[in-house]
């Protein structure tokens, strides 16, 4: 939702700031929505006594979660390294 407002905002006024704070709002709530479904699926395996693997229940939401900033810190990389790039 706050992405959401501050692009209306941007509409009559625009600088680099808003934008920065629409495309982050926009780009990481999906991996906070992800993280909540990834805390809930580890209390649910350590509620059962669900062990697969290696991998802990309590080690779920974590490795997750860093997994996601990982690749979304990979993709920005990239982008700005295409963005850099001089037009042939």
């Amino acid at each position: 939702m706050v992405g959401f407002a501050v692009r209306i905002v941007t509409i009559s006024y625009c600088t680099m700031l808003t934008y920065i704070i629409t495309v982050l709002f926009l780009l990481l709530m999906p991996n906070f929505i992800a993280l909540a479904n990834y805390i809930a699926a580890g209390r649910l395996m350590a509620f059962s006594n669900l062990n697969v693997g290696c991998l802990r229940p309590t080690w779920l939401a974590k490795i997750f979660f860093i997994s996601d900033f990982l690749s979304f810190g990979i993709q920005a990389s990239a982008r700005r390294g295409l963005s850099m790039q001089q037009p042939s």
